[in-house]
């Protein structure tokens, strides 16, 4: 188990015969889980709270027509602690079960194409190859730990996302690109390798496979921004 830690971020290779043989999900999304919700635990109690609930309100103001006096009486009844377990339980739901959703596509192809290979290793490959997400956590804390006046905007703990590192905008964009960051493309390109590795395919072709609900998701997404 603790060679797999070591091998899937150093020696991929190893990590994805090992895997294959033997799949196994509860440590790495445990340990995937764990960080980032440890992390909105720990923003949640470490930014200003008016800070927060004006932030909160902008956003909410984005998406609904609510008036923003009802909004802020609603954030100011609940307290950091309440918005910090809301925020990580949501991840403890959400996280595991976008990585069955993606197995299960995944065990789709599978299907289509004879590969035989089962669901719960593609749910093994998915958990193991969202490791990069632990550096993602880490960077978020560096900020958490580095700031000294709590004026901490949700994106600001997303330090290597593509609009901290390169586009910095404010734009209909923004909060898109503030969700891709490079550990993302990481992850893709170690279950792209994983994706040859057991099947066989080309690496053009399993990078296509793998890669297809990503481009999906954000074209749609674009889209909805643009209209």
């Amino acid at each position: 188990m603790f060679s797999n830690l070591i091998n899937i971020l150093t020696s991929p290779k190893e990590a994805f015969v090992s895997l294959k043989e033997k799949p196994t999900v509860l440590v790495p999304l445990l340990l995937i889980v764990l960080s980032l919700a440890s992390l909105q635990w720990g923003y949640f109690n470490a930014v200003d709270r008016e800070f927060l609930i004006d932030e909160l309100v902008e956003q909410a103001q984005a998406f609904a027509n609510a008036p923003e006096g009802q909004l802020r009486e609603n954030l100011e009844n609940m307290s950091p602690s309440r918005l910090a377990i809301q925020s990580a339980v949501t991840i403890a739901i959400i996280f595991p079960l976008i990585m069955m959703l993606y197995a299960g596509y995944l065990s789709l192809i599978s299907k289509f194409t004879y590969d035989e290979i089962r669901f719960k290793q593609w749910f093994s490959l998915t958990a193991w190859t969202g490791l990069p997400n632990l550096f993602a956590a880490l960077a978020g804390w560096v900020v958490i730990l580095t700031n000294s006046d709590g004026m901490i905007a949700a994106t600001d703990i997303q330090p290597l996302s593509l609009n901290s590192l390169i586009f910095q905008t404010e734009g209909p964009f923004a909060g898109m690109l503030s969700r891709l960051n490079l550990l993302q493309f990481w992850s893709l390109a170690l279950s792209a390798l994983g994706y040859q590795h057991w099947t066989g395919k080309s690496l053009a072709k399993s990078t296509l496979i793998v890669i297809a609900p990503y481009v999906v998701i954000y074209a749609v997404w674009s889209i909805i921004t643009l209209t």
